[in-house]
């Protein structure tokens, strides 16, 4: 008997027709698309006969209920957990993309904090600048000023100060002699030699008129070609000026004397006694004698530490005090 396919509508041969065994419809088997035309099927089920994949639990109202192409509980929890994973993944991208979106607006707002104090800092800058312009315009001023005038004020204070302290450490030296020109030995004996001298120019000396007696200075050495240095001159402490003011007066009247009746074991020399100068004044007295041999200047002396050199016009001369190197380029060079 002829039965209509419950999929088409047309009558089907017994043949080419296969029928559910739950529902009992018939349906071609072309019209079944996962039974093959020539296979022989004892137990088919349709798609309406299927179980449901809408809740886990199927009956058979929702078999009949569920379309025919709604896949299976089996085929459905891969893309599920699936997509649960996707899901998790890309919360968390959004949340590390939320945490870089607010660290980013914080760097961006501590470059922009840094613009500012760059900015600040710049104008600050330039106006250290334009300060330090000014400075350098004003010493620049102040340099040309002070070169324009060599006697300035700083340099008047500082040699007036250099002569004051010359001065003072010349007037501890009132009471010394400076004898040069004896002949160094080891093991001397100053005392005895300091009284063979002032023997020799007729001034009696006594021991209580003597606080000290030594070499100044430390000993030289040898020259290269082993020639004895220059003997050091013994300097002699007296305790009264006017003992040392007749010690100097009696050497200027004996001049040229020598050691030539002392009992000393060496060659006679002569020697020479004036009074004791600082180290500057012994510079600048120095100094002073060679201009005035350049200029045929006979008289340049030493009185009290003070050195002096007269100045002869047509009708009178006047006698000058030397206190530093200026004073002698002044005197030598007026004339």
């Amino acid at each position: 008997m002829a039965k209509k396919c419950n999929g088409c509508g047309k009558f089907s041969a017994a043949s080419d027709r296969i029928k559910c065994a739950r529902c009992s419809h018939y349906i071609h088997r072309a019209c079944a698309t996962n039974v093959s035309p020539v296979s022989k099927v004892p137990k088919w089920i349709c798609k309406g006969c299927k179980p449901k994949t809408c809740s886990p639990v199927v009956t058979k109202d929702s078999e009949r209920d569920c379309p025919l192409d709604t896949p299976s509980i089996e085929s459905s929890l891969p893309f599920s957990k699936q997509t649960a994973q996707e899901l998790n993944i890309a919360g968390s991208l959004m949340e590390q993309i939320k945490l870089l979106r607010s660290e980013l607006i914080a760097v961006i707002r501590e470059v922009s904090s840094f613009r500012q104090d760059i900015s600040s800092l710049r104008s600050t800058l330039l106006e250290v600048g334009n300060r330090v312009d000014k400075v350098e315009e004003r010493l620049a001023v102040l340099e040309e000023k002070s070169s324009s005038s060599t006697d300035s004020h700083f340099i008047k204070d500082i040699a007036q100060l250099k002569a004051e302290l010359n001065e003072r450490n010349q007037a501890e030296l009132l009471n010394d002699i400076d004898i040069s020109g004896i002949p160094e030995r080891s093991g001397e004996n100053f005392q005895h030699i300091v009284g063979l001298i002032t023997t020799k120019l007729g001034v009696k000396l006594d021991e209580q008129d003597v606080v000290y007696v030594e070499r100044s200075g430390p000993r030289r050495p040898y020259t290269v070609t082993g020639e004895s240095p220059r003997p050091r001159s013994i300097v002699v402490r007296l305790v009264h000026r006017a003992v040392r003011d007749k010690l100097l007066r009696a050497a200027r009247v004996r001049r040229g004397a020598d050691t030539s009746d002392f009992d000393l074991d060496f060659e006679p020399a002569r020697f020479y006694i004036n009074e004791r100068l600082t180290r500057s004044n012994r510079l600048l007295f120095h100094k002073a004698r060679e201009e005035g041999r350049r200029n045929n200047w006979r008289y340049i002396w030493i009185r009290n530490g003070r050195i002096y050199a007269p100045i002869r016009y047509i009708r009178y001369t006047v006698v000058h005090r030397i206190r530093v190197e200026n004073d002698v380029v002044n005197i030598f060079c007026t004339r």
